[in-house]
Order: structure tokens, then sequence, then C-alpha cells
């Protein structure tokens, strides 16, 4: 049964296996838009896409029997609601599983799972076509008044508000399919019944693999693992958990089974769990929690396990089994889906400084070691030591970190065979570190500026930022000087220019490009302009939302300013043609936001919200930009948080701008 889309003429046949797309697009404003399809009794999903035009609107997407001309008409709703927010109807409510904040003209990729006997649906959104990487709505209640509902047969739209905010969305893709409600499949093994298999979308390099697991007894040996094709054999799955007989649930390491925190399972509780996998180094993670239970963060059974041993050459994940190897139980799975997007090239678990390397490879430094990484993600070459690090043009690394002595700087040459050290007064800790086009290496550090020669010699300026707001490079270094002023300096200490702006502003991040062009961001106050427009201030009802950046050239003048979404800036790297902005974003939580502009203004990417797989709370901090685009991001992620005080784990995340 084919259901016709937009601008099409309507057509039905008698195929039960419904699909149906929409190739064009539908303006949808303060005049009801109603959309048929061939009726709809049991379960079937619903895709599209839609862009609001303007902050703060009143915009609904709904799916109704008949066409509709009020709200009340509507089953399953999803809202742009005027708050800033995405979320969706519940009954006699809007309510949201998670708190997802939309950008006027930024594109929203929708799935909506329905179940019409049920009378529930779920909504799953994000920012790439089949790719629906947060839950607004999980099993959700019909309205109230569609509580009875027998069938769907139309989808509807409408904006409430637009003499606010002069909006409008535009819907694009519609897709109405009943051959599978994908995001609410389940599938189960049985004692005795072998393994079995569930397809989900494929990895090469790091990937986040979410699913729900029900035991159906106590003391079961029931094992749930990935892999890279169906599993027929254990030796098959690279990664696993067990619901162990000895009442606990356990992950597997290598050749054995075991858990860092011992985490016992109760019969017939459903279990959200998490695996976090890094392909290329063979490792991962599990989170598991409980929300039936009242936990209030996810406890993590397993951390940096290995992948089993008869999978070390296995090259992507795209696979979810289940298999129960006791007498009797259960073990149900539920919406196994991998959540990272295809932007995600690899991650990592830890905290790392990161300088872009050849071709999209990166070195990458810990307080302990330093690696050399493939753009793939692959361990290439490991050092014993680490700290901030920098390369310069023939490929030679150098390393900063404080030691008891001081500030040591120590340079290898690509392969980590050893050149030099060196050794300066210094304390406070390492800001940064960058080689110069002459040969040189600065070093930032609290209050002063190091030198190192191409001769060895050391030498110190004080330092010119207010608080630690400096960043080195290539051609020098620059810092926020207080007053509203910016000041770049050559390598040499001397001033090369001074700029400065109006208003009221908090400078809380800064990074040069290689040409000495530089970007800076912060949290400002009240209306402010930086020389090409007013930017206005938002406040919510948790406080106010006035993140902005601003780039400038190499010679000191003003490319341009933007206001960002988010509270303020934490971190900004920049490559002379793009920068990349992390945001802290807060909203009863906080959540991983980051931003790429071009040298124009224009917004290349907004990762709004996205935890890249890892949960959408969260923080984003120190991150990195290569010359192609390739961005690194320090990401602290806090899966499945409740609670007030959270635990967090730190991951590095590789992504593609384009």
């Amino acid at each position: 049964m084919a259901i016709a889309g937009i601008g099409a003429c309507s057509e039905t046949v008698d195929d039960p296996q419904v699909t149906s797309e929409a190739t064009s697009c539908m303006l949808v404003g303060t005049t009801w838009w109603n959309q048929g399809f061939s009726p709809q009794t049991g379960t079937f999903h619903v895709e599209f896409s839609a862009t609001p035009s303007a902050p703060n609107i009143d915009a609904v997407i709904g799916i109704s029997d008949g066409a509709a001309s009020t709200w009340s008409k509507l089953a399953a709703i999803v809202r742009f609601n005027p708050e800033g927010f995405i979320d969706a109807r519940a009954g006699g409510e809007y309510r949201a599983d998670s708190s997802y904040r939309y950008d006027a003209n930024t594109t929203y990729y929708f799935r909506v799972d329905i179940d019409v006997r049920a009378r529930t649906y779920s909504v799953r959104v994000g920012f790439q076509p089949g790719e629906f990487t947060s839950s607004i709505a999980q099993n959700y209640p019909f309205r109230t008044e569609q509580a009875s509902v027998t069938r769907l047969s139309n989808i509807a739209g409408f904006v409430n508000r637009p003499e606010t905010s002069g909006g409008s969305v535009q819907l694009c893709g519609i897709n109405i399919d009943a051959s599978s409600t994908g995001a609410g499949d389940c599938f189960a093994s049985n004692a005795g019944g072998g393994f079995a298999n569930v397809g989900v979308a494929p990895s090469p390099g790091g990937l986040a693999i979410t699913f729900t697991a029900k035991p159906s007894s106590a003391n079961i040996d029931g094992v749930v693992g990935v892999a890279g094709k169906t599993v027929t054999a254990y030796n098959d799955m690279a990664a696993s958990i067990r619901f162990f007989t000895n009442g606990l649930i356990e992950a597997r390491d290598g050749d054995v089974y075991r858990a860092d925190v011992a985490l016992p399972y109760t019969a017939g509780d459903t279990y959200d769990v998490t695996f976090v996998l890094d392909v290329p180094t063979k490792t991962y993670s599990v989170y598991v929690y409980n929300y039936a239970r009242g936990w209030y963060s996810a406890v993590k059974v397993a951390t940096g396990y290995h992948f089993r041993p008869q999978q070390e050459t296995v090259a992507r994940i795209d696979h979810v089994a289940t298999v129960v190897a006791s007498t009797t139980g259960r073990v149900d799975v539920c919406r196994a889906v991998n959540r990272s997007p295809s932007a995600l090239h690899y991650l990592r678990e830890g905290s790392f400084h990161v300088v872009p390397f050849v071709g999209d490879s990166a070195l990458i430094a810990d307080g302990t070691r330093t690696y050399r990484v493939s753009a793939d993600g692959a361990t290439t070459a490991t050092y014993g030591a680490g700290g901030h690090v920098a390369v310069d043009r023939d490929g030679n690394i150098y390393l900063a970190r404080e030691a008891s002595g001081g500030l040591v700087v120590e340079s290898y040459t690509s392969s980590f065979s050893p050149r030099w050290t060196r050794l300066a007064e210094a304390s406070g800790g390492v800001i940064g570190i960058a080689t110069t086009v002459t040969g040189e290496v600065l070093v930032a550090v609290p209050s002063q500026i190091v030198r190192f020669g191409t001769d060895g010699s050391a030498r110190t300026w004080p330092g010119i930022a207010a608080g630690n707001m400096i960043a080195v490079g290539a051609m020098g270094y620059a810092g926020y000087v207080g007053g509203n002023r910016i000041e770049s300096h050559y390598s040499d200490g001397t001033l090369a220019w001074s700029w400065a702006f109006n208003g009221s502003a908090d400078i809380t991040a800064i990074a040069v490009g290689p040409d000495g062009s530089l970007v800076f961001g912060g949290e400002y106050y009240g209306t402010i302009n930086f020389g090409d427009r007013d930017l206005y201030p938002s406040n919510g009802s948790e406080g106010a939302y006035n993140a902005f950046m601003v780039v400038l050239s190499a010679q000191g003048r003003l490319q341009f300013s933007t206001r960002l979404g988010g509270r303020w800036v934490n971190a900004l790297a920049f490559n002379g043609s793009r920068s990349v902005a992390a945001v802290y974003d807060y909203m009863q939580f906080p959540y991983n936001t980051m931003y790429v502009y071009d040298w124009s203004g224009t917004m290349l990417r907004n990762w709004s919200e996205e935890g890249f797989g890892l949960g959408d709370h969260g923080n984003a901090g120190e991150v990195a930009i290569s010359a192609s685009g390739r961005v690194w991001a320090n990401l602290d992620a806090m899966p499945y948080w409740t609670s007030l005080e959270p635990t967090s784990w730190p991951y590095l995340v590789s992504i593609a701008t384009q």
C-alpha cells in the first residue's frame, strides 16, 4: 500500500507493506496543512525533516485520522515549542524525555514510531537523514481526545503564533512505512533456542550501540553481544555482557567475564545498556541503567575491556545478538541501534590534548602518554610521556608539561626518537604550545610566555592575558588583556595589533589560526555590537543563553561576530578558514553543543545537544580542527543522567564537518 507524497496524487493498493516517500517540500504556516495516506490500524512509522524559520515559535506536526483543523484532532504530536525546545504530546500535556533545543533555519530529522492498537508512539530526532540520535518521547500515550482512535490516515502541520516570531516550518521527505517499526523492534533468546540476531547500522570506527535487555529469571546465563556478522557461535561476538548464574551482570574482557563493579540484576527488570566501542583499538566500555529501580545515573560495568581474541581483526560492528546457555530463562532485547552519526570517524575514552597531523591523522596526549593516531583511529606510535602537544612543519613533535623543576619541553622526531629537552622557570600549568614559522617553540603558562629559540635558549615575557585567556600559534601569540581589548603579538614579543569592542562581555576562550587570525568567544550581557551587527540577549527560565564568537583577521580586522546557542563558550579552535566552538549549554541538564563556521560567518555544522551516541547530556571541552575541517572534541559524557549529581565519563571524538 503506497501513500502519495506532497504534491502528488493519492494512490492506494492492497499491499500491506506500506512504503511512501514525499520528495518535495511544503511550507507550513498559520493555515492548517494536511496530507492524507492510506489508513493504518497497527504499527507503522513516519519519517520527515522539519526546518523552523525562527526561534521560539509554536509549531506542531501531528498524525490524525482524517484532516485536522484543531489540535485535538491530532493523536501523535511533535512540537517546536515557544520556549525553544522540541517536545511531544503525552495525553493531556506536552513534555519530553530530554531537553532538546532547536535553532532557526536548522533542519531536524524525525522518526515517529506509532502503535495504533496500543495508542502509543515514540519520537526520535537527529541532524542527519536516517540518524535519530536523541529520544524525545518513548511510548507516549496519544492525545487524550484521541485515546479511542482505531486508525490513523493523515499528517498535519500548523504554526500557532507567527505574530510573535514570524515563523514557519518547512516539511520535507515525508515517508510512511508499515513494513517495520525499527526503533521499537524486539527479539529474544530462549533456553535451548540458539542465537537470535538483529542488524544495526555499521560503523568501522567508534560507535555507541544501545539496547534494552530484560532477563526473565534470576540466576540464568543469558548473553547479549555485538559482532561484525550474524552470530552463530560465542566466538563471533566481539564484545558482550551476560546475566549470569551468580546474579550479577558481567562483561567479556578478552578471554574472561568480569566487571568493574558488582551489579546485581533482578528478574523481569528492563536494563538500558550502552556499548561504547573503539573498533580500531579493539576495546570497549559498557554502561547499564535501570530507571525503574531509581538509579540516578548509569553504572559503568566495564572500562576499556578487550574484544574477544577471535575478533582481533574485526573491521566493523553491525549486529546485536543474544543467547541463553542455561537450561531455563529468556532474554528480551529491544530497540538495538547504533546511535553514532555517520560524521563520527572514531572515539577514544579519556581526555586528550590534540594537534592535527598529516592527512587527518593526529597526535593526542593525556597526562602520561602521547599517541600518533591514524585518520581512522588506529594507534600507529606511542610514547611514554604526555602533556600539551605541538608539531612543526617537518613533523617533529613537541611536548610541554609542568614538572617539579618548572617547565619541561621535549622534542622528538615523528617516530618519537628524542631530539632535545629544555627547561625553564614557570609555574601554574601549561595553557598551550605551538611552533612558529621561524622554528621557535612558544609555550603559554599563566602570567608569561616562554620562547625557546632554535639555538635552545629560553626567553620569557610577562603574560598579556586577563586570566588564562591567551593562545599561541605559528605567527606568535594573542590574548584578552582586559578592558574589552584583544592584543596580538609577534613571536619576539612586539605588538602586531590591538582591537577593542564596546559593551559588556566575559571572554572565556580564545584561539589563533596559522596565519595569525584569531577567534574569541564567551558570554555577553545586554545588547552588544562587535562592529557588524547587534547581538540581542536571550533569557530562559534557567538563565541567559548569550554565548558568542568573534573572528578577527590576521591584520586585526573584524571578520564576523555571531550569537551561539548556549550559556558561554568552553573552548575554541581555528584553522584559519574554519572555527569550531564548544559551548556550555544548560537547560535543567548540561548538553554537548558545538558549532562550526566558515570564514564568511556561515554555520557549517550545528551539533546542538548531540552526544555522538554517548548520551544527550554532558559537556564539550577542548577542541581541535585540521586544515580539511576534521574536528576533534573532548566530551564529558553523562549517559542516562537523571541525577543532580551525575557521574561523567570523558571521551575524545573525531568527527567530519562535511
